[in-house]
């Protein structure tokens, strides 16, 4: 079995290459994708008591308010992370127990230092020109991508079309699953 990351930056096109290594054969999972379901189970009720009843719209927590909330309050971040993040590493291995090729999207693979589960790591860059309203808030609590591109083993780089990013993709797949 074979466990790879894939990190980079906010926008950088962690998903779309994790969605691309997923049609090629690979097995995948979004740490993101698991934390949000966290909230609405597992750690629902101390995300709750963390950050507030505000942060509940309707039946849900809204992930939105909690956003807004931890990214401009390190401290809120820190305790909220200290609460999903050992349940989201334990959802990824077990994600991955049975799988000959294992894709983890983690987009806080150092920060969270993880990176030593995996076999490999991989870091998709892209421009960092984004004017995206949430930039600047979520890249303030990451390592800046050159960082996490000197930590990984791979970069990619994602500065073409999407045909581009299909072609390192499937570039990609070959050096790291053993039965191609």
């Amino acid at each position: 079995m074979r466990k790879i990351a894939v990190t980079g930056a906010f926008r950088s096109g962690k998903s779309t290459l994790c969605q691309i290594l997923k049609e090629l054969g690979a097995d995948v999972a979004d740490a993101d994708s698991i934390g949000h379901k966290l909230l609405k189970e597992q750690d629902r009720e101390a995300v709750i008591e963390l950050l507030g009843p505000d942060i509940v719209t309707g039946d849900q927590i809204d992930r939105h308010k909690v956003a807004e909330i931890v990214f401009n309050n390190p401290k809120k971040l820190k305790a909220l992370e200290q609460i999903l993040h050992p349940h989201i590493i334990e959802h990824i291995k077990q994600a991955s127990a049975h799988s000959n090729l294992f894709v983890a999207e983690v987009p806080l693979l150092f920060e969270a230092g993880w990176e030593s589960w995996f076999d490999t790591t991989v870091c998709v860059t892209r421009d960092q020109s984004i004017t995206h309203p949430e930039y600047a808030k979520r890249m303030a609590n990451q390592f800046p991508q050159n960082i996490k591109a000197g930590k990984s083993d791979i970069v990619i780089k994602n500065d073409g079309s999407l045909e581009q990013l299909q072609t390192k993709a499937i570039q990609l797949y070959k050096e790291i699953n053993p039965h191609v």
